[in-house]
């Protein structure tokens, strides 16, 4: 089996490339898809699906070219389905090192701020840990079936609630500042029922209640004791400082504690390291 991870996640970044950078996707998906056939699992995107729908959306639903991420997708899934390969169509895929690009990273960026800045607060989403996903990757590696399978939750959360709802479990008070102010219906939630039926699958994770093992925060301790290693360190803290995702510590002591070598840790101290 070979499962392709396929392109960049951030679309964005996907839709500045040139064309010959996205012919070489191509030109690797075929030769893959030629070698692998049926034993090629592609994570294609929900994305080319319209927002319009007000039910989940099923995989017969009519797709999208609107961007040249989702219209790559769409040609990959062709030459996938031309094989017989198994195509997977995500939703938005969370869990610890999930990528920056989704209202989950958004929000827990901003906890040390005084408010709360979202891009919309409106849109209905579906989301899904990956260890849910990967769960799913093991039923289709033991009994493969060809096909395109919607892969998500089947439940939708509008934005605005699951910021609401990390802030509550990291018990900050802050007021959400939605960017776009005037209401738009937007819903995004998968119909999964086909790739439940064919692969003995559900999703056994809820999003709200794993939000506090997405808060987890590693504890790292650093130890200075003169000032030519905190010069080196002082990047590295820095970084640290700015990762909402650690929980730095610095110890201070030795030469930085003596007035014969100029009490450094006073400039510590203006550095504003904890």
């Amino acid at each position: 089996f070979l499962i392709y991870l396929s392109e960049d996640a951030n679309s964005l970044l996907y839709n500045l490339l040139k064309k010959n950078e996205i012919l070489k996707y191509k030109n690797t998906i075929k030769k893959l898809s030629n070698l692998y056939k049926d034993r090629l699992i592609y994570f294609s995107s929900a994305s080319m699906y319209s927002d319009k729908h007000k039910g989940n959306i099923k995989e017969n639903y009519k797709i999208y070219p609107n961007s040249l991420y989702s219209r790559n997708k769409i040609e990959c899934e062709k030459i996938v389905k031309r094989n017989n390969g198994i195509i997977l169509r995500l939703t938005n895929i969370i869990g610890k090192n999930m990528a920056n690009r989704n209202v989950i990273t958004t929000v827990l960026n901003q906890l040390k701020k005084k408010e709360i800045v979202i891009q919309n607060k409106f849109p209905v989403r579906d989301f899904l840990h990956v260890d849910d996903l990967l769960k799913l990757i093991f039923k289709i590696i033991k009994k493969p079936k060809s096909g395109i399978f919607n892969v998500g939750s089947g439940n939708g959360i509008k934005i605005y609630d699951l910021a609401k709802a990390i802030l509550k479990r990291t018990n900050k008070k802050k007021k959400i500042i939605s960017m776009e102010k005037k209401f738009k219906f937007s819903r995004k939630v998968l119909d999964i029922k086909k790739v439940s039926k064919n692969f003995g699958w559900s999703p056994k994770i809820k999003i709200l209640s794993e939000i506090k093992n997405l808060l987890w925060k590693k504890k790292i301790a650093i130890f200075t004791g003169n000032r030519a290693e905190y010069g080196l360190q002082k990047p590295i803290l820095q970084a640290l400082k700015d990762n909402s995702k650690t929980n730095y510590y610095l110890i201070v002591s030795g030469s930085h504690l003596e007035k014969k070598f100029g009490k450094t840790i006073n400039e510590i101290k203006k550095d504003k390291f904890k």
